[in-house]
This record gives C-alpha cells, structure tokens and sequence, in this order.
C-alpha cells in the first residue's frame, strides 16, 4: 500500500511530515482527509488483536471497527459524520 505526504486546503498545499499510510498490529492503515484522525489512530487507538474464532473480515467489522466508533465519540465526536450528512471528512 502507497499513499501521498501531500495535503491540500484553501491556502494551498504542504507535504507533511507523518506518513498517511502506517502499521499497527499488522494491520496497514491508510487515511485521507482530516489528518487528526489518522494521529488519533496511530499514537491513541488500542487497535484490538483478531479474536482466533473469527475471520478476519468478522474480526474487522466487530472489533476494529465497532471499537473504533466508539473510540472515536468519546475523543473527537466532532470529526464523526452525521447520520443525516452525506458529506465525510476524513475516510479511513
């Protein structure tokens, strides 16, 4: 997996420091827009180990992710979309 060290906003573009394609337990994460939220799960997130008795897709639907919503609203419900909001921010 690649991805760019680029950001953009109206006052133009940067290149950042930090990768925005990055390791955690042997998972690859990739992120695109609002940059916190990659920091967040970089640096913050206990990302849960797979549970043996799943696959790994169940793993990732139940855990990582259900984990990561909750996550997410109790250190920046800010950044989560609205369920009445097409618009996202960030996509990971």
């Amino acid at each position: 997996m690649g991805g760019d060290s680029a950001t953009s906003n109206d006052e133009g573009d940067r290149s950042l420091r930090s990768p925005k394609v990055f390791e955690r337990r042997g998972l690859l994460f990739g992120i695109s827009g609002e940059l916190r939220v990659g920091q967040l799960i970089r640096h913050v997130y206990e990302v849960p180990a797979p549970k043996r008795a799943r696959t790994p897709n169940s793993s990732f639907v139940r855990d990582l992710c259900g984990g990561l919503r909750t996550f997410m609203k109790e250190h920046a419900d800010d950044l989560l979309p609205s369920l009445d909001n097409e618009d996202e921010i960030w996509q990971l």
